[in-house]
């Protein structure tokens, strides 16, 4: 059975689930980040949200990359994935224009927003950088 999202449009059957969990915006606001204070909330892993569409080609070439990050930093870091068709208001909250676009949050550091996607040996780079991961 199909579901619609914020704007009427229809989400078909078969379209494929993502692999990475997806966040609301209460569970974002609750745990990963507190906008009032606009920062990362304390006691997190680093943590890389990505905004996506389902009817985004570039996000659905992106979305492997994004797993393997998540499968080789397993433990060091989390990836969710958040549906602008779903939830409006945090990609409004970010200034959020164009999909694919990724946010890294660590607590005690600035957020970086990233738009595009990357291919892995970027990502990866990105990663380590930003989070001083390797």
């Amino acid at each position: 059975m199909s579901e619609d999202n914020v704007n009427g449009d229809e989400i078909p059957d078969d379209f494929p689930e993502p692999k990475l969990p997806i966040i609301s915006s209460e569970t974002f606001k609750t745990e990963l980040y507190d906008l009032e204070k606009d920062e990362a909330r304390a006691g997190r892993l680093p943590t890389i949200v990505n905004f996506y569409a389902t009817w985004c080609g570039p996000c659905k070439n992106f979305a492997p990359v994004l797993e393997k990050m998540a499968d080789e930093f397993a433990g060091k870091l989390e990836i969710f994935k958040m549906d602008i068709d779903f939830v409006q208001d945090i990609p409004l909250e970010f200034g959020i224009r164009s999909v694919p676009t990724t946010l890294f949050i660590q607590p005690g550091q600035e957020t970086v927003i990233v738009s595009g996607g990357a291919d892995e040996q970027k990502m990866r780079a990105a990663i380590q950088e930003i989070f001083s991961l390797t």
